[in-house]
């Protein structure tokens, strides 16, 4: 009796068949699994079904790798038209990055040359506005001028009277050009001014004679004019 079982310790096909009796299939998942998927294809056991299991098995192997491979061949397709459409984003990211350098150099420049036009705009609004503040001091407005020169025929108004006092005024503010760098535009307005004077001091000489003249009555009613005449006449003795 122990020489049977030595011999069967020592022998292979029996140690492999014990081991598999001894095993507890609800410990091996994977073997139970295995075993499941053989139960699909194996289905009778017979001397020819037995033969051929390992043909079989090697089919089904090869039948499941194909499918991975075929599988995996989408994936990799799938895959590559991702990296080309990556490869495509990355280039329009690119020239877009390009496009907005030269977009931000471009309005860099156009910034800069906007600054340097107002700069210059504000410089010229300036000079604008101290060439109307000269004006405004230093020349006569349009009705004033037409006041003085108009003909001496027509009556001597108050309109008269205030340009020849504007004319006074600006003929006696040229003495502060005269101290300044515009010393030319300073004469040519003195003299300009003192045409106007010389002028309006003649014609208002001869209206003041022709006013005189038709004054009758012991009493003479004098108009304010005329007042104001004789007394602008007092700075001028010569014409007195």
């Amino acid at each position: 009796m122990a020489d049977e079982i030595s011999i069967q310790q020592s022998n292979p096909l029996s140690r492999k068949l014990n081991k598999i009796l001894e095993m507890r299939l609800d410990n091996d998942k994977d073997l139970v699994d295995a075993l499941k998927a053989l139960s699909t294809f194996f289905t009778e056991n017979n001397l020819r079904e037995r033969r051929n299991l390992r043909g079989d098995i090697e089919k089904r192997s090869l039948y499941v790798n194909e499918q991975f491979e075929s599988a995996f061949r989408d994936v990799k397709e799938q895959l590559d038209l991702v990296h080309s459409d990556i490869q495509s984003m990355s280039k329009c990211c690119e020239e877009m990055t390009t496009r907005l350098k030269m977009a931000r150099e471009q309005t860099s420049d156009l910034i800069s040359k906007t600054t340097k036009l107002q700069a210059e705009s504000q410089k010229v609004q300036l000079k604008q506005k101290v060439a109307d503040a000269f004006l405004d001091r230093f020349q006569l407005k349009p009705h004033e001028t037409e006041a003085l020169k108009n003909s001496r025929n027509e009556p001597i108004t108050e309109e008269f009277f205030s340009a020849l006092s504007r004319v006074k005024v600006i003929h006696s503010d040229c003495k502060l050009l005269l101290r300044t760098k515009q010393q030319t535009a300073g004469l040519e307005i003195m003299e300009s001014m003192a045409l106007f004077m010389e002028s309006a001091y003649e014609r208002l000489y001869r209206w003041t004679q022709a006013e005189c003249r038709g004054l009758t009555g012991d009493v003479p009613e004098i108009m304010p004019n005329l007042q104001n005449a004789m007394a602008v006449l007092q700075n001028r003795p010569v014409l007195l």
